[in-house]
Formats: C-alpha cells, structure tokens, sequence
C-alpha cells in the first residue's frame, strides 16, 4: 500500500466506488470523507460576571503603554479573518479624567471607565459578549443568522 492510498475511494465490492453520500448531495463533488468531526455542544464564552477581574500584571502593562504611546491597542483573531480590535486610552471631559474603552468587531462599543481597573474587566466582558453574540445570532449585518 502506497502512503496516500487511503485518499483513494474504495470499491465496495460492487463495481460502484464508494463515495460519500452527503458530499455529493451537498456540493456536488464526488470524494471520501476521511474524517467527520461531530459538532460539541457549544459552551459560552462569558463567564459570570463577578469573575472578570484585572490584575496586576495587566495594569501595570497598560500604565506604560499609555505613558509611553498615549494609549493601550491590541488585536487579535479570535475565528478565521476575524479579528477583534481593543482600545484604552485616558481621556478629561467636563475636568473629570476617565478611560474610554474601545472594542471592535464588526460593531464598535465605546465605555467610559472610572479606572484602568474598571476598564479592562469591561475591555473582557465586551470581547466575551461579542463572540457570544456572533455564536447566537451571527452578525448584525446579516438579515438573519448564517444569512449575509
């Protein structure tokens, strides 16, 4: 047996090729499936709420990064071509000094944050219901879900 005999289809004794049923019908395409994963309930991506926190690490990070750029930014892809988009950046409006949080994907939510504290525990909370929003409805853009 060669290494790639097993993409080859079998013959099921008949002399029709065994190709997948399921395919076929569904894109037209005549293969074999070498492997089907069964879809796993899907678990959600916020947690309670009480349990978001910050820590140290974390606030000391964004400390320098507004001290040295004026702002915090990170980006990152969450699902394939996905990427969610965060922002913290210090801000004095009306003499009162507060941290505008930004999260992007696909929507933009801006929060003002009385601390740096306070805005990264939102910064996740956000993040977390953006890809659970997604996983329940799709995008907002839709005109309905897994419809574009």
């Amino acid at each position: 047996m060669g290494l790639l005999d097993f993409l080859k289809p079998k013959n099921n004794g008949e002399s029709e090729v065994e190709y997948d049923k399921e395919l076929f019908e569904r894109t037209g395409m005549k293969g074999k499936v070498l492997y089907r994963s069964k879809p796993l309930k899907h678990v959600s991506y916020l947690k309670e709420i009480s349990k978001y926190s910050a820590t140290k690490n974390e606030v000391e990070l964004i400390k320098d990064a507004i001290n040295k750029n004026g702002f915090w930014e990170e980006s990152y892809e969450w699902r394939i071509s996905t990427v969610m988009s965060s922002r913290i950046e210090p801000k004095i409006e009306n003499g009162r000094s507060f941290f505008i949080t930004t999260v992007k994907c696909e929507q933009e939510v801006m929060i003002p944050a009385g601390t740096i504290e306070r805005a990264i525990i939102f910064k996740k909370l956000y993040q977390d219901f953006q890809m659970e929003l997604w996983h329940e409805q799709g995008w907002a853009s839709w005109t309905e879900k897994g419809k574009p």
